[in-house]
């Protein structure tokens, strides 16, 4: 039987590790021994045979550290008679210079300042609200405003009322069935939020308080409105139409007159002009349109807390598990990201923004574009996603970056589909968290609005204003865009590259709320509505360190988008 050198090492690696480490050193006379038979066969392990030349130096100190066989009893001259050829590591990047990491924490920081300083901006110096209804045209070079319908179905006041005339009226076909608590209830929030918006919606609230309370009540309450010359010079005649209407009876008004209250004051012009016959169907359709809000609403709620009861006991699961050390991170610590995955963030920051402003400078130019760039703005968006592909220009292969932003299957598609299904409900809790946090911040931002004396600020995203007033091209767009675009793109720049790469240099928790914050402060809900999307940012961080793979949070975040896109179409499409 052939023998070999004793100078023969066989490193045998763990397969399927990020990093490969070093579990196994055996040495043998004869390579045709059972053992080393063994190691080639063996499934779980890879041979790897690291060439020996005996007439070379002696290896480096770093070598006889982590290779004990240099000192190996049977052999104690190969430590210093012989020279080991190191493979490199799979996943090692190649070196970096620290000039793009620099750049990129800078783009970073610039990028969080400037979206917290416009949040703020948003609140301290809001543009006119949009339930006030108005807008300013010029004719003569004078400035003339005119009231416009809640067009907004997310519309504070609108939503509101529609609650206030679904859950007051227990008979739709009596005007005395009422119930005053409930009537009670929504009069004073209806009021209070009226006092804060303006005369015009304090015009709309008279119509809701004679449906749902008396007619008496209500004008009360608009004897009470007082007018200003900033005002629309229609509002003075809306009011006395209002009057005659809640005196005299919808009959008392022209078809004119009921034409320019349609015109300004939307579905409470159809309310008001249907208070008399409750029978008749613009008043079943005004009911109906409540009631559809409210059962939507009210169902949707009662999904949600038991989906949040489920992913309770889910979560409690969870952490049982991971004390018991049963339940382990996939994603490792140790693979070595070089700064080249920062930048991908930084890089995508600019891009998205540069888009933006691109997209606005245009519109501004040339006004007869902007149909055209509203239309095609969203696709637009889909350029971004040769973002992630930065790395490949900075010298990275393939191989190693489709692990590195977590582009594999894992344990298998469906199972990481099931891994992300189960992960985000057993994360409800964290988002319900992010929701209190929301609301605690919006509490806050009123109070220091009515201290300035300032509008309130409505969270809004321009995609629900979109999906709920577009038509079906919109809302194929839309939701293209928020169920694949958005779990593809965000996934992989936040998720793939940044929490992937904080998450080497300190602890995933840390590194899960800063890829967070950074996730959420670039959305345009505002900043009360910061800590509910940091919490889903950390949900999907935390799929992300314990399946390694972004088909989990790729897929929880698109059954969380597609469940808000549904919610609001249901909701508020086709009010």
């Amino acid at each position: 039987m052939t023998k070999c050198p004793l100078d023969i090492r066989f490193a045998a690696y763990r397969a399927g590790r990020a990093e490969p480490s070093l579990s196994m050193i055996s040495y043998s006379l004869n390579p045709q021994s059972a053992h080393n038979q063994a190691a080639r066969k063996s499934p779980n392990h890879r041979l790897t045979i690291l060439r020996v030349n005996t007439n070379q130096t002696p290896p480096p100190p770093s070598l006889s550290h982590h290779h004990p066989i240099h000192n190996h009893p049977l052999n104690p001259t190969l430590g210093t008679s012989t020279k080991y050829t190191d493979t490199k590591p799979m996943n090692q990047s190649p070196p970096r210079s620290p000039a793009g990491t620099i750049i990129s924490v800078i783009i970073l920081s610039i990028t969080v300042l400037l979206t917290l300083t416009l949040h703020i901006a948003s609140i301290v110096s809001p543009p006119p609200p949009p339930s006030s209804q108005t807008t300013t045209s010029s004719t003569d070079s004078q400035l003339i405003q005119t009231i416009e319908p809640p067009l907004n179905p997310m519309d504070q006041l609108l939503l509101a009322s529609k609650m206030a005339l679904s859950a007051s009226s227990k008979d739709p076909k009596s005007a005395s069935t009422k119930d005053s608590s409930l009537s009670s209830t929504f009069t004073l929030q209806l009021k209070t939020l009226a006092a804060k918006l303006g005369p015009v919606d304090q015009l709309r609230v008279a119509i809701v308080l004679a449906d749902i309370q008396s007619r008496d009540d209500a004008l009360t309450y608009l004897n009470k409105i007082k007018t200003t010359d900033q005002d629309p010079p229609q509002l003075a005649q809306d009011l006395q139409l209002i009057k005659t209407i809640i005196e005299s009876g919808p009959d008392s008004i022209s078809e004119d007159q009921r034409n320019t209250l349609t015109e300004h004051h939307g579905w409470y012009a159809n309310l008001a002009l249907s208070l008399d016959n409750r029978d008749s169907p613009e008043y079943q359709s005004v009911l109906a349109q409540s009631n559809k809000f409210a059962y939507i609403f009210l169902g949707f709620v009662s999904v949600m807390f038991f989906a949040l009861f489920v992913g309770t006991c889910l979560f409690i699961t969870a952490a049982v598990l991971m004390g018991m050390k049963k339940l382990k991170p996939h994603l490792s610590s140790t693979s070595a990201r070089s700064g080249v995955y920062l930048e991908i963030a930084a890089v995508f920051l600019v891009a998205f923004f540069a888009l933006d402003f691109a997209t606005l400078g245009i519109a501004t130019l040339i006004p007869a574009s902007k149909p055209l760039l509203l239309s095609m703005g969203p696709w637009l968006q889909w350029l971004l996603v040769a973002v992630p592909l930065w790395p490949l220009v900075r010298g990275e292969s393939f191989t190693q970056l489709r692990q590195k932003l977590g582009w594999t299957t894992g344990q298998g598609i469906l199972r990481e589909i099931g891994a992300g299904f189960v992960g985000y409900l057993a994360g409800l809790p964290i988002i319900a968290l992010g929701l209190l946090a929301t609301v605690a911040l919006m509490a806050i931002q009123t109070f220091v609005t009515d201290k300035l004396k300032l509008p309130p600020v409505t969270p809004s995203h321009p995609a629900v204003e979109m999906i709920t007033q577009g038509d079906i091209f919109t809302i194929i767009t839309i939701y293209i865009l928020g169920v694949i675009w958005a779990p593809l793109v965000e996934e992989t720049i936040f998720r793939g590259a940044l929490f992937g790469y904080l998450q080497e240099r300190t602890h995933w928790i840390t590194a899960a709320i800063l890829s967070s914050f950074l996730f959420a402060i670039i959305h345009p809900q505002g900043l009360a509505v910061v800590p509910s999307i940091a919490a889903i940012g950390f949900l999907m961080s935390g799929l992300r360190k314990w399946r390694n793979s972004l088909i989990g949070p790729m897929f929880a975040h698109a059954i969380h988008n597609a469940t808000l896109l549904t919610l609001n179409l249901l909701l508020f499409g086709g009010s």
